[in-house]
């Protein structure tokens, strides 16, 4: 460690329980706390971490005999890589309809959509059947499982569905000690895993207030604590100082900060501005939508920008949208598109459901009308690497994990009230905001609605 640990971090490195589960803020050093820890156990030790991007950082920071995965690779090492020729992300509605799932009655987009979230539910929790509801749409989500874990369909297995065929074998990992970074984003099957290894100790390290991911099933870790579980604190930051440290502190003032667990700012010189320069700027934003907006404009002016993981996806998803806008039918290449009668009905649908992807291109399609498709072109032409732009747009879901020297956050974030009256603050949002404004570490630029609340 390249600074002396702190008293928090010292009480978590000599620790010797046999369940700690450690409630870290934001840029606490929470990374070489674990390093650490690993140093004075040489055990077998497997990290598991939330993300690729954060695998690869920590490869040459621990110790040798401390084995790196994400509970997907690990997952993928044991039962995924017998998939391999046949995988996918996620199913899609798409995909259900093209493989012949949805037929005659069933071939109905809300129907489908229902089937849809079904197999997604079980998928992520820790059940090992699926429910006996009795329900049409749990019997064809059933189905579909029994046709991916196949190996002779032509069903692709996703991701999510080896790491459950994983869960389903019930398997003892072999290891003394288990370290769960960014735990308060696990689901249902990841927990279980876990858990079940009741052999090893188990570090669960987190942060309560950066779960972010409860749309996909997501669970609180640490509503779990137990009586025998120990329970640990990581409260400064090596992050940012104490300008920035106030701002994510007033943020948590709105929340049910029961843990009472303020952050601590250093010594580093970071302050709350009202401008950055485009030069070394990264902008967060809470939606696609906003991102896409904004670089649009940096487009039509001819400022140069990067967009983290590309502009390529939410384009391609948005052309055939685009089509059905326009009533080109005949060029929209989803099955799934297809199916609805015409753009009104769609949008009905949308909005009915709340399908984020799809309330993306709505939200561009009011704004653009029938230009859109030559402003995505834009956008599309005008993208630049980030060593040319030196210029980001990065949503806040992606931001996680991430930091950067100079922060702008997008007015796209929930809306706080500074006038004493009730709100009703809806959990996770709150979280983004939080998260996204302690990825800064040098410059932050509150967005209107922030500023007025912390000044």
């Amino acid at each position: 460690m390249s600074i002396k640990p702190t008293a928090e971090q010292s009480n978590i490195i000599y620790d010797d329980s046999q369940e700690i589960f450690v409630n870290a803020r934001a840029g606490t050093g929470k990374t070489s706390t674990l390093i650490e820890y690993s140093k004075l156990r040489r055990n077998r030790i497997i990290y598991i971490v939330y993300n690729v991007t954060m695998k690869e950082s920590a490869k040459d920071k621990f110790p040798e005999w401390v084995s790196i995965y994400t509970i997907h690779s690990l997952a993928y090492s044991v039962v995924g890589k017998e998939y391999s020729l046949n995988l996918t992300n996620n199913l899609s509605i798409e995909d259900i309809i093209s493989l012949g799932f949805l037929r005659d009655s069933n071939n109905d987009y809300r129907f489908g959509f229902n089937v849809i979230q079904e197999l997604n539910a079980f998928l992520n929790s820790s059940d090992l059947n699926f429910p006996n509801s009795g329900k049409e749409t749990t019997k064809i989500a059933e189905k579909i499982w029994l046709s991916m874990i196949d190996k002779k369909s032509n069903t692709p297995m996703s991701h999510d569905g080896y790491l459950k065929l994983f869960h389903l074998q019930q398997p003892k990992l072999d290891y003394d000690y288990i370290l769960i970074d960014e735990s308060q984003d696990s689901n249902g099957v990841m927990l279980d895993i876990v858990n079940n290894q009741t052999h090893a100790t188990k570090v669960f390290v987190g942060d309560p207030y950066q779960k972010i991911y409860g749309f996909r099933g997501a669970l609180n870790v640490f509503q779990t604590i137990s009586d025998k579980s120990k329970i640990r604190h990581l409260s400064k930051s090596f992050r940012f100082g104490h300008e920035i440290a106030n701002v994510a502190n007033s943020i948590l003032s709105l929340k049910d900060n029961s843990d009472n667990i303020s952050i601590k700012g250093c010594d580093i010189d970071s302050k709350i501005v009202t401008d950055i320069d485009d030069y070394g700027k990264t902008i967060i934003t809470r939606t696609n939508a906003t991102l896409i907006d904004m670089a649009i404009n940096d487009a039509v002016n001819n400022k140069p920008f990067s967009i983290q993981g590309g502009s390529d996806k939410i384009i391609n998803k948005s052309q055939d949208i685009f089509h059905l806008f326009m009533g080109q039918k005949h060029l929209i290449k989803s099955d799934y598109i297809k199916t609805f009668k015409n753009f009104t009905e769609f949008k009905g649908f949308v909005n009915e459901i709340n399908i984020p992807e799809y309330k993306l291109t709505l939200s561009l399609l009011d704004k653009y009308d029938k230009g859109l498709m030559e402003m995505l072109t834009l956008v599309k032409n005008s993208e630049r690497s980030l060593k040319d732009s030196n210029k980001l747009y990065i949503t806040a879901h992606k931001s996680k994990g991430l930091e950067f020297v100079n922060v702008e956050l997008a007015d796209d974030f929930i809306q706080l009230k500074n006038n004493g009256q009730d709100q009703m603050i809806d959990g996770e949002e709150l979280n983004l905001l939080y998260v996204a404004a302690t990825r800064a570490v040098n410059e932050l630029k509150l967005n209107e609605s922030l500023r007025n609340i912390c000044y």
